[in-house]
C-alpha cells in the first residue's frame, strides 16, 4: 500500500512534540538522512524506524552525536537476518517494530559465527528513483540542499508536499501552508548563512 499524506501527518505530529526548535531541526535532518541511508525500507517505514530509534537513544543524543555511525547506521534487522549474518540478538533487547515485525539493531547483537558475517547487505547502494518529467527540479535550492535531497523533494511534491522560498513567514524561519490536500513549507528568503536542510527552526501553521 502506498503511503498517503495522512501517514506523513503522523510523523509531523510526532515532530511537533519535540518542543525545542534546535532539537526539532536536528531530528528533521536526522530523519531525512536516516530515510536516505535505509533505502531497503520504504520512505514511510524508514521514518517510523527512525522515530523509534530516536526515542530509544534520546533527542539529546541525536542533537549531539547524530552524525556518528552508531547513531546514523544502527543496521535494523530481523532475528532471521541477524542469524544469517552470524549474529545472536540479546533476548532482553528492545526491538523496533514495523507492522508487528521486530527489528533489532547492531548494538543488540553479538557475533557467534564470523564465517557468515557480512552475508546480509544492510546498506545496498542504489540510485534514487527517476522523477517524472513534470517534477520541479528545485534548482533555486541548489547550494542549500544536496542533489539527492532535491530528488527526495521532487518525490514529496508528487505526494502533495512542496517547498518554496518566501518573504512572507513573519518572524519564523519557515511557515507551513495547507490548501486542500497540498502542504507547502515556505522557507524565509532572508536565510543568511543557515542551512535550509538543518535550520527549519520554527514552523507556523
Amino acid at each position: 500500500m502506498n503511503p498517503t499524506p495522512a501517514d506523513y501527518e503522523v510523523i509531523d505530529t510526532r515532530l511537533a512534540t519535540i518542543e525545542h526548535p534546535r532539537a526539532r531541526a536536528a531530528f528533521e535532518r536526522f530523519l531525512l538522512q536516516f530515510i536516505g541511508d535505509h533505502n531497503r525500507f520504504t520512505v514511510l517505514d524508514a521514518a517510523r524506524l527512525a522515530w523509534q530509534w530516536e526515542m530509544r537513544v534520546g533527542v539529546a543524543t541525536v542533537l549531539e552525536v547524530g552524525k556518528q555511525d552508531w547513531v546514523r547506521f544502527p543496521m535494523p534487522g530481523t532475528l532471521t537476518e541477524w542469524s544469517v549474518d552470524g549474529g545472536m540478538v540479546d533476548p532482553d533487547a528492545l526491538p523496533l517494530v514495523l507492522d508487528g515485525v521486530e527489528y533489532h539493531v547492531l548494538y543488540d547483537t553479538v557475533t557467534v559465527n564470523e564465517d557468515t558475517t557480512g552475508t546480509v547487505t544492510w546498506y545496498p547502494e542504489v540510485q534514487p528513483l527517476e522523477l517524472p518529467p513534470d517534477t520541479p527540479g528545485y534548482d533555486d535550492f541548489a547550494g542549500h540542499v544536496a542533489d539527492r535531497e532535491r530528488i527526495m523533494l521532487g518525490h514529496r511534491w508528487h505526494a502533495a508536499m512542496n517547498l518554496e522560498w518566501s518573504a512572507d513567514t513573519g518572524d519564523a524561519y519557515s511557515k507551513l501552508e495547507i490548501e486542500g490536500s497540498t502542504r507547502t513549507l515556505l522557507i524565509n528568503t532572508d536565510h543568511g548563512d543557515w542551512d535550509v536542510g538543518t535550520s527549519r527552526r520554527t514552523c507556523v501553521s
